[in-house]
């Protein structure tokens, strides 16, 4: 990432802070006992999609024909909101909300159409390319479709972003110019691909398993020796092409994640249309099971078993990314288009791939079916190849659905509650995502910095001021950059504890530079104690602590957070700066 790195606190700003409040005031009683507590109301909002036997959406359904549980207890339907293509959106508002009947004599009212649709169901759509493995022909051939796609039926006030991942994340957006994203995929097909490298190399493999002979039994010793050497570095190279291929879908998932993070602090429903060559559970797995069934006879030599391919297997990967994306209302449509796996060539032409068990076929399953279960887990759809019913369906999505809101009777507990969602007629098909994870505070306040990165907007109830106290360059040319986060003292929660008043807050910090590469939001907790004489003076006083962030040179983005732990609350701010250059490019505080 461009912008990364440790964040250092300075434990010498809470030093300054005590150090200044020496002047006396008068004396809190200590004895006093306080009682409070946050409350923390919020609203889980489930996409729900509803086809007949003939798989056409159904329409027109009303709050009464829906039931929703979760943990397998049903649930009240707080709020819920219908739309569809063929009309404006009308949400059905929950009855403590709803406006008084007109009187009898008076004629029935038009239906109340909402001048824009709110801001809890507006669209954020995002087109992730996976450039890592994707061949080029594969990735080209797709392109007018989805250029074709992002001109189509979107609404006005819909949000679009392209992500291409190379190996890292490259970012444009948001914005409401499919026009703007278009040019960007022509810019994407004219660079290089990983995913051609990676399939040449496995073909690579293919071929030497294939050009190897086996042992036969007329065969001398030293003729075996020489296949057995020959089998053990096939199976090295298998190993060490397995392993890259775990690290690939690692680093790809942590993408993904990452995504998530920063399209957590949006508000409205996001989907994500991932576009990649697959993503296998187990990298390698077929090359493995082709080389058991030509050399199984040397395996115990080479140390070889039937497990090997399950050393890599990141199955728990995906579901952690299903749960993550529940949690921050995302939905996945992906497809998965592998170019030809089998390899095969006119000197292969004796060698079956699928006739080997786990050979060419399993691996296509191998790379499409987590894909596909990251969409069903979700409430999206997958596809393999066929990209063009893919978004035909999608869009069918976007345009109809109907959202389902309601108040979970527990806290915020970061666990995840598997969601069952009913209609009134049982022919009916219903697609939702599978459970839902509540967030954390903390979390929500980072998704929320993030969030503040990819937007450039942010609310600072605070007051957060951010200023830079320098910057320091390091032998790799990065810099390391020391910002001072300050804000009034009186906006903070602090209770009485023994002899002082004591409070928590949580420092989220991140950057984005000019090329839409993004860090990882860092955190920092800073513990707050102010004797109980010296309350009344802090309370007009601000509250400084220090942070750092290593930054290569260039124009950034930054977004500070500030979560009060006790009060329940946070505040984000963002400015730019430039590192290694002249410093400010300029201040763009949250809205006050």
């Amino acid at each position: 990432m461009t912008s990364r790195g440790s964040v250092f606190h300075s434990p010498a700003s809470l030093f300054c802070l005590t150090a200044c409040l020496l002047a006396p005031s008068p004396a809190y009683p200590a004895e006093r006992s306080t009682f409070f507590e946050s409350v923390d109301v919020h609203v889980v909002n489930v996409e729900v999609y509803v086809t007949d036997r003939d798989g056409k959406r159904v329409p027109g359904l009303s709050r009464e024909d829906f039931e929703i549980s979760e943990d397998g207890k049903p649930v009240k339907i707080s709020n819920f909101y219908a739309i569809d293509a063929a009309m404006p959106a009308t949400p059905a508002a929950s009855p403590a909300l709803s406006a008084p009947a007109p009187p009898a004599a008076a004629p029935a009212a038009a239906p109340v159409i909402p001048a824009a649709i709110p801001p809890e169901q507006r669209l954020y759509l995002t087109l992730f390319v996976d450039a890592r493995s994707l061949t080029a022909p594969t990735r080209n051939r797709l392109l007018p479709a989805l250029k074709s796609f992002l001109a189509g039926r979107l609404r006005p006030e819909d949000r679009l972003l392209l992500v291409r991942y190379d190996g890292s994340v490259r970012l444009l957006g948001p914005t409401s110019d499919p026009a703007a994203l278009a040019a960007a995929l022509d810019e994407t097909a004219k660079e290089s691909s990983h995913g051609t490298a990676a399939a040449a190399e496995r073909r690579r493999l293919l071929a030497e398993i294939n050009q190897a002979t086996a042992q036969n039994e007329d065969e001398s010793p030293n003729r075996l020796t020489f296949v057995i050497e020959q089998a053990r570095e096939i199976y090295q190279s298998i190993r060490a092409y397995s392993q890259n291929g775990e690290a690939e879908v690692r680093a790809t998932l942590g993408a993904l994640g990452q995504l998530v993070d920063s399209l957590a602090g949006l508000p409205g429903r996001k989907a994500v249309l991932v576009v990649s060559g697959g993503l296998s559970q187990q990298p390698g797995q077929d090359l493995f099971r082709i080389w058991q069934s030509k050399f199984a006879r040397f395996a115990l030599r080479i140390g070889a078993t039937n497990l090997d391919s399950s050393h890599q297997d990141t199955a728990r990967l995906f579901d952690r990314l299903v749960e993550h994306a529940n949690a921050n209302r995302i939905t996945f449509y992906t497809l998965a288009a592998p170019e030809d796996l089998s390899g095969r060539s006119a000197e292969m032409a004796g060698f079956d791939h699928d006739r080997v068990p786990g050979g060419t076929a399993a691996e296509g399953l191998n790379r499409s079916q987590p894909l596909q279960n990251l969409a069903a887990g979700t409430g999206g759809l997958s596809a393999v190849n066929s990209l063009g019913p893919l978004l035909d369906r999608m869009r069918g999505d976007l345009e109809a659905y109907y959202s389902l809101g309601y108040v979970p009777a527990h806290r915020r507990d970061g666990k995840n509650h598997p969601l069952e969602v009913k209609v009134r007629d049982r022919a009916w098909t219903v697609r939702t995502r599978a459970a839902y994870r509540e967030r954390t505070a903390a979390e929500s306040t980072a998704g929320r910095t993030l969030s503040a990165l990819l937007l450039g907007e942010a609310t600072n109830p605070f007051g957060v001021a951010v200023s830079i106290e320098g910057e320091s360059k390091d032998p790799q040319g990065q810099y390391q950059v020391t910002l001072e986060v300050k804000l009034p003292m009186a906006k903070l929660v602090l209770l009485p504890r023994g002899d002082a008043h004591e409070g928590q807050m949580r420092i989220f910090v991140g950057a984005r530079d000019t090329e839409g590469r993004v860090s990882e939001i860092q955190e920092v907790t800073v513990p707050i104690k102010v004797p109980n004489d010296q309350v009344l003076a802090v309370m007009s006083q601000n509250l400084a602590t220090r942070v750092s962030l290593l930054l290569r040179p260039g124009e950034h983005r930054l977004a500070v957070g500030v979560r009060d732990e006790l009060g329940n609350a946070d505040s984000i701010t963002t400015r730019t700066y430039k590192v290694g250059g002249s410093g400010d490019a300029g201040v763009r505080p949250g809205t006050q």
